[in-house]
């Protein structure tokens, strides 16, 4: 189907701080003879940095102004062979035409930080008992020979169309599916070839190995090597010897009281009684008084933090630290908006999603909750002002989170 079938990923493993950004810039206004594909997870990165600082380079992010979608204006650009800059959201949502638009070009790749390539499936569309209903009823299957995938075998000639018409098009491009455990738990697959028909691909990251993403290309068959035509400037050892001299992790009387909650999003979510959700806004709110609304920031499930409305007050109340101006999402990466803070109070005990977990642990490829933990908390904790080698104090109230972090500081050799 395509010409490209690029079955390895080159990988620049770099801890923040240590220049990697910059490097691929460089490297990318050295080698101007190449087309290049710039991807990352803000707008202000696509449409700021990278145009600016590669200007010879001429890239262009798509807009919506003379197309109906930045899709659209995208497909466009890929067919005239322009360098093109754009989120992690819309190369989600490629379609095959942009696949064959990069397939003809020839592109290079550059994934700024690591893209779910696999993630739960939502239940806003179909509840997972109709998939039961349709597999009872001979018109889907589950494919456990291939990595679980729901296949769609209602004949055309006997399909009526209409209710499932969006459930027939997943199976098609082959995004939906099981895991072997049970049928209620499904996951959705981005296509492969989304890295694949590019002459290179390009990841930079930090911890990559045992990453969701590492382990989903392993178990697509995607190998990997490491990208040694940029040079950090600094070492990870450097890096974490400077900031160990810049954080303090303290607690509060009032944060000590709930050491002993689970603060997991299946616990906040569910079990947690409202006299323990209370005690943990008093945590926060009793940790975030190191700092002002300016200074500090914190983390917890985005459910807790939610607009309320006349039928759904909100679960958290946290006076004088407004979500608008101090909740920072867990998995926030890349964004500099937020490196005047110097207060930060994670009050999350984070594990991977369980039916991805599940999902890639039924089929040979399981995910370390601990390293899967460690990886997001250390770019949250890089939002802040150490970012620009300035002190911060982090309160944890999740024990687990602390003891990860204290762990990775600490596992830190001698700088050269």
């Amino acid at each position: 189907m395509y010409r490209h079938n690029n079955r390895t990923i080159e990988v620049l493993d770099a801890i923040m701080g240590s220049g990697k950004t910059k490097g691929i810039i460089e490297w990318m206004n050295q080698n101007p003879n190449k087309k290049y594909l710039y991807v990352s997870p803000l707008l202000s990165e696509v449409e700021g940095r990278i145009v600016n600082d590669c200007e010879e380079l001429e890239f262009v992010s798509p807009t919506s102004e003379e197309f109906n979608t930045k899709g659209d204006h995208l497909l466009h650009l890929l067919k005239e062979g322009c360098n093109v800059s754009f989120t992690h959201s819309l190369f989600k949502q490629m379609s095959l035409e942009h696949l064959k638009a990069i397939d003809d070009v020839g592109y290079t790749l550059i994934i700024d930080e690591e893209i779910d390539f696999v993630d739960a499936y939502s239940e806003s569309d179909y509840h997972p008992q109709d998939i039961l209903t349709l597999e009872k009823s001979g018109h889907v299957e589950v494919d456990e020979a291939n990595l679980g995938r729901v296949v769609w075998t209602w004949k055309n000639e006997n399909y009526e169309g209409g209710t499932y018409d969006k459930l027939k098009n997943m199976c098609h491009l082959q995004m939906l599916h099981c895991t072997k455990r049970s049928r209620k738990m499904m996951v959705t697959h981005l296509p492969i070839s989304l890295v694949t028909v590019s002459e290179r691909t390009i990841v930079l990251t930090y911890r990559y190995e045992g990453s969701i993403m590492q382990r989903f290309m392993a178990m697509k068959g995607i190998t990997k090597k490491i990208f040694t035509e940029v040079q950090p400037t600094k070492t990870e050892a450097q890096v974490k010897q400077e900031a160990s001299e810049l954080i303090e992790i303290f607690r509060t009387p009032t944060t000590s009281k709930v050491k002993n909650l689970s603060l997991s999003s299946g616990w906040y979510g569910g079990s947690a009684k409202k006299q323990d959700v209370d005690k943990v806004s008093k945590a926060i709110l009793s940790a975030c008084r190191k700092g002002n609304s300016y200074d500090a920031m914190y983390t917890l499930p985005k459910s807790l933090v939610a607009k309320a409305s006349k039928s759904r007050p909100p679960r958290m109340r946290l006076p004088g630290y407004h979500p608008d101006n101090c909740f920072v999402f867990c998995g926030t990466k890349s964004t500099n908006n937020l490196d005047h803070k110097n207060v930060l109070v994670h009050a999350f005990n984070r594990y991977p999603l369980l039916s991805v977990s599940s999902y890639l642990r039924d089929y040979g490829f399981p995910i370390n909750a601990d390293e899967f933990a460690l990886s997001e908390l250390i770019q949250w904790v890089w939002r802040s002002r150490i970012r620009k080698g300035e002190p911060i104090k982090i309160c944890f109230l999740a024990p687990r989170m602390e003891g990860i972090f204290k762990d990775w500081v600490d596992n830190c050799e001698p700088a050269e």
